[in-house]
């Protein structure tokens, strides 16, 4: 019959017992022995008492989930609730709009809110004295009521957060991977902003990304018109790229022109895509990206 039973443990020739070794006595080395049996016996001390069993617990304070703020994406007038939720109803959430730390001397969270303006919220929960850490949420307002018509396909997975994302008044930043910018692959980008009424307009901008790595390249050129019914059209300028699309940094650029105060309610965007990728890219023979966010008009 084979030893199946542990009857006793030496570790460095010390009567150990323990049902585990400890991180230390792997690192710091040694011989481990063991007694063994082929009867179970009562006897036996190995792993007996509570003493001897492992065990993982935490023994300073108890652990409080964070909360979650629940809010639109950007505000508008229909949207603009915020919540603020947590899975366990014995804490008590205190939440700030002014960017400073939750305490518990802050607003108490009783029921949902709603915001009018571009605000930071943080929310902390409380379980006696015991808080969690901090969530924050940041809601925008979009500054204008302006409609667009996108007259391409951006990619999917380069959104901007639809449509009205890159008139929000938000830049997207030079992490383009956050999300903020809309793809365009293979295709010039064109557009048309409806501004709601006939105003004086001198200066059009729209910003740009090129990461040539990742097949984001400057657009060749970057096209303006303008229009009062939305039908005849007249120029505002055409800006061409002076940015040589080998020049590896990540980096943004604003195409703007600006002129003398000049009436319109709608402007027409066109920026031509790069087109194929040239022998010299790593993606060559590929179709090159236009990466756009924000647009101005003043």
């Amino acid at each position: 019959k084979q030893f199946e039973y542990i009857k006793s443990t030496k570790l460095n020739g010390v009567v150990s017992n323990h049902s585990a070794i400890t991180h230390t006595a792997v690192i710091n080395g040694g011989k481990l022995e063991f007694e063994m049996a082929k009867e179970f016996s009562e006897k036996f001390l190995f792993g007996k008492a509570v003493a001897l069993i492992p065990k993982t617990e935490i023994t300073t304070h108890e652990i409080v989930q964070v909360p979650v703020i629940i809010s639109p994406l950007k505000l508008t007038d229909t949207d603009k609730t915020i919540s603020i939720e947590h899975p366990d109803q014995k804490t008590t959430i205190y939440y700030s709009l002014d960017n400073s730390e939750p305490t518990q001397k802050s607003l108490l969270y009783t029921k949902p809110f709603t915001c009018e303006t571009k605000t930071i919220i943080k929310a902390k929960a409380f379980l006696k004295n015991q808080g969690s850490h901090t969530t924050t949420a940041l809601v925008f307002k979009k500054s204008n009521v302006w409609k667009i018509s996108i007259n391409s396909t951006y990619s999917k997975q380069y959104d901007a957060g639809g449509d009205e994302g890159i008139i929000d008044g938000q830049y997207g930043t030079i992490n383009w991977r956050s999300g903020g910018w809309q793809g365009y692959q293979g295709e010039d980008f064109n557009c048309i902003i409806d501004l709601g009424k006939i105003i004086p307009i001198e200066h059009i901008t729209t910003n740009f990304l090129q990461d040539t790595r990742a097949w984001i390249i400057y657009p060749k050129q970057v096209e303006y018109s303008i229009s009062t019914d939305g039908i005849n059209y007249s120029s505002f300028g055409t800006i061409e790229n002076g940015v040589s699309a080998d020049d590896y940094s990540v980096q943004t650029r604003r195409f703007f022109n600006t002129v003398k105060k000049i009436d319109a309610r709608f402007v027409k965007i066109k920026a031509t895509n790069f087109g194929i990728l040239p022998d010299w890219h790593q993606g060559k023979g590929g179709n090159a990206y236009i990466f756009v966010d924000e647009i101005e008009v003043r």
